[in-house]
């Protein structure tokens, strides 16, 4: 395509024009803002010398320019100006060179440096103190891309809700130890496209990798200063371009070669995704790209105090989502991740956010429409964290029908049970038999729940275990940071210990806990790491520790303990995967009684729990008896024994000639099928959980 070409593809100008556009003759720049008095495009050799172009003006503060001769590879910045005036909110500063906010890659070329702030740092941002030293040569800058060189990664498994089952991992953390990748593979997608990693994932029974978020992030300056990094990377900087430091020996191919071998083992690539807040932080933070280019436009700017931010992230700033550019902007970022790298879901931190463009949350507000009429998402996942740091905004349950919700409710539900710390068997039994109570009401499906025990955001299983305090020392906020209210349990003694008695009762709540969250009715989810026993040695906080606390150590998989813990794991995804009880999408509620599949629930005696037992909080055993077909000839019985002694459970009586088989125990390192012959009772371990199947309720 030549200029001419697209200028008459594109009449009139959208977001399609954004960016830079490479085309037979040259390259085409766009850019938007509606508070510039005037743009620059610059243009940098290998050098570092910079020669710039002026863009020209359009309607509705569309800049943009075409430059013969440019080639991919290219790398370029603006210089925004106008007004600077931080009392009103605006913080044009032409002294510093603005990220493109669609550039479809960066380099790596981002140092701190006094110079990234547009005001003296010393004095207060308000003294409108403009600082007027050129940050260029320590600033990342956009890369031109070839939009040739996209492979075909469009093979989507596209796995039904009913068979997925996601892991949440770190790009880096689970490959940096793996021996048998090399040094340049380990933490980058070289070593994630890895044979070996795809297998084990897919032997382990997962159907959906869920990576922390890979475009491309800062280090904040603070954890700058005290000599640590954003790790997880909920630092956003850019919604295009993957994080460099992630790319493998091609580049982004490597991205690409990634999910197709994912596509081709039936995984899928679920992305962790930042549209709440950027690494620009508050008003006080660095002018890097949105708030150098048009504060109004990108943030939701105070109307009392403009030099301010309505920051409802708890990160210093809100990205403006009732800004139909903004909002575009996050469309757009959705669909280049999907065309150009084949990713088949996304999920959203602090999704309420997403929700609130002009008030409180609302599941018909303007980007969840806009998000529906893309054709490219049609069939993507969308899976939201239904809170954010204003309690109001508090969503879970209230999400448009085609989206999943990670539930914290059940998370807790899960812990505080097993704890014995208030949760009653009513609580449990509603997650269990897939929160009814919480999406049933709205027009959901049970597998829009997804059911978690531990993620990235907090205490792993084994710490779980292992800590009633959290440790988040070397944070370098003297403990401060992180959750209080973790409902774990450290059984007597504070971190690891060899006391065999001890180590028992911790791994028999860990498969409790485990079996808990996967074998609920919803999607389950598991922490990468969780399924051998990893430990942050009590971090609940993790966030900023590149090395390895975060790091999965994957020698964990050759201990004993680990081992078993592993096998439990995969013994358990894949009964989940065998029995019918996961393929309804329809709930296990009072209004559904009328269906030929069912949930009884009852005592550890046999008999019907009563209704005063549901919310009475020292009862700790209860019986969920799944039944198909009025002949209840095929069953599943979970018996749960949350009390501090073992204790008998009776088995309901059901076809004859048809024995009752023990499939999984929580409380046993045995994993192979035991019949029970002739007998009217089954024996449950103190804080254990059992299935058990009756007939033939398979897939």
């Amino acid at each position: 395509m030549n200029i001419v070409e697209f200028l008459r593809s594109h009449k009139t100008h959208s977001t399609m024009d954004l960016g830079a556009h490479l085309i037979d003759d040259g390259c085409f720049f766009g850019l938007i803002s509606t508070s510039a008095e005037a743009v620059t495009l610059c243009l940098f050799d290998l050098s570092g010398q910079e020669k710039q172009k002026p863009l020209e003006k359009s309607g509705d503060g569309y800049w943009s320019t075409f430059v013969p001769g440019i080639k991919a590879g290219q790398k370029y910045g603006y210089r925004v100006h106008g007004e600077y005036a931080p009392e009103k909110g605006l913080f044009h500063n032409p002294h510093k060179l603005m990220l493109d906010p669609y550039a479809l890659e960066i380099d790596q070329g981002f140092s701190w440096r006094g110079a990234h702030f547009s005001y003296q740092k010393g004095t207060d941002v308000l003294d409108g103190i403009l600082d007027s030293r050129d940050n260029a040569a320590f600033m990342t800058k956009g890369i031109v891309v070839d939009p040739k060189q996209a492979l075909n990664c469009q093979n989507h498994p596209y796995n039904k809700m009913e068979e997925t089952v996601f892991y949440e991992t770190h790009l880096k953390g689970f490959t940096k130890l793996r021996a048998d990748l090399t040094r340049k593979e380990q933490g980058t997608f070289d070593g994630l496209k890895a044979p070996q990693m795809l297998d084990y994932l897919k032997a382990l029974g997962i159907t959906a990798i869920e990576l922390l978020p890979v475009h491309c992030y800062l280090n904040d300056h603070f954890l700058h200063q005290m000599g640590l990094k954003n790790y997880w990377g909920y630092n956003t900087l850019n919604y295009f371009a993957p994080h460099p430091a992630y790319l493998g020996a091609e580049g982004s191919q490597s991205i690409r070669q990634f999910t197709h071998a994912a596509h081709e083992k039936g995984l899928e690539v679920v992305l962790d995704v930042v549209y709440n807040h950027s690494a620009e932080s508050a008003a006080t933070g660095p002018t890097l790209s949105f708030r150098g280019i048009d504060n109004h436009l990108y943030y939701r700017v105070n109307k009392d105090s403009p030099h301010c931010y309505d920051d409802i992230t708890g990160c210093g700033n809100t990205l403006n989502t009732g800004n139909k550019v903004v909002r575009q902007m996050f469309i757009d970022s959705l669909e280049h991740w999907v065309n150009s790298y084949g990713i088949d879901g996304f999920r959203f931190d602090l999704a309420p956010v997403l929700g609130n463009g002009k008030g409180p949350f609302s599941r018909k507000d303007k980007f969840f429409k806009a998000l529906k009429k893309s054709k490219t998402l049609k069939n993507t996942k969308m899976i939201a964290e239904p809170w954010c740091a204003a309690p109001v905004d508090y969503a879970l349950g209230r999400f448009p029908k085609e989206w999943a919700e990670w539930n914290d409710k059940a998370r807790m539900t899960y812990r505080g049970f097993w704890k014995n710390s208030g949760t009653t068997i009513g609580d449990f039994a509603q997650r269990l038999s897939g929160s009814s109570d919480l999406f049933e009401g709205q027009n959901r499906q049970p597998q829009s729940s997804v059911n978690l025990v531990a993620c990235h955001d907090g205490f792993t299983l084994a710490d779980l275990t292992q800590y009633q305090e959290k440790h988040n020392w070397q944070n370098g906020e003297n403990n401060r940071d992180g959750d209080s209210h973790n409902l774990s349990d450290n059984f007597g003694q504070e971190g690891p210990s060899q006391d065999p008695f001890i180590r028992e009762l911790r791994h028999r709540r860990s498969k409790s806990l485990l079996a808990s969250a996967l074998l609920s009715v919803g999607t389950p989810l598991i922490l990468g790491g969780d399924e051998f026993g990893r430990s942050q040695l009590g971090s609940n906080n993790a966030y900023c520790q590149d090395n390895s606390i975060n790091w999965l150590n994957w020698e964990l998989l050759e201990t004993p303990q680990g081992a078993d813990l592993h096998a439990f794991v995969s013994k358990t995804l894949a009964l989940r995967k065998a029995l019918n009880l996961y393929q309804y999408t329809d709930h296990f509620s009072e209004q559904n009684k009328g269906l030929d599949h069912w949930i009884e629930w009852l005592n550890h005696d046999g008999n019907a729990i009563r209704d005063d037992q549901w919310q009475f909080v020292a009862h700790r055993h209860l019986v969920m008896l799944f039944k198909e077909e009025c002949t209840e000839k095929n069953a599943v019985m979970f018996a749960i024994n949350a009390g501090a002694i073992d204790q008998d459970f009776v088995l309901p009586p059901m076809m004859k000639k048809q024995a009752w088989t023990i499939e999984l125990d929580s409380g046993s390192s045995n994993l192979e099928p035991v019949v029970l012959k002739d007998q009217t009772k089954v024996h449950v371990k103190a804080g254990a959980m059992m299935v058990l199947v009756n007939g033939n309720p398979w897939r």
